[in-house]
C-alpha cells in the first residue's frame, strides 16, 4: 500500500465513511481478493472492527463478497462505484 494515503482518507470522509474504510479499500485494490484474516493484516485493521466496517462497505457497494465453500472472499468493487457514491451523496 502507498505510504501517503491521507488524500484517500479525506476523500472517503467526504463520502461520509470512516478513514479505515480507505485502508480496507486500498488493501483490496493492492492485494486483490482476500479472506477476512488476510484483509485485517494487509489493511492493519483489527478483525472485530473490520466486521463492522465491511457492512458499511457492502452497503456502499465498494466491495463485493463471494462465498467459496464456507469461506467469504472480499474483493474491491470497480472504482466507478466511488463516482456513483459521490454523485448520490451530492444529491
Amino acid at each position: 500500500m502507498p505510504n501517503d494515503i491521507s488524500p484517500m482518507h479525506d476523500y472517503f470522509a467526504k463520502l461520509g465513511l470512516e478513514p479505515e474504510v480507505a485502508d480496507i479499500y486500498l488493501a483490496l485494490q493492492a492485494y486483490g481478493p482476500q479472506s477476512l484474516l488476510q484483509l485485517a493484516r494487509n489493511a492493519r485493521v483489527e478483525r472485530m472492527r473490520l466486521y463492522r466496517l465491511i457492512d458499511a462497505l457492502v452497503d456502499s457497494q465498494l466491495i463485493e463478497v463471494e462465498t467459496h465453500y464456507k469461506r467469504k472472499i472480499y474483493k474491491a468493487a470497480p472504482i466507478d462505484n466511488l463516482q456513483v457514491l459521490l454523485s448520490r451523496k451530492e444529491q
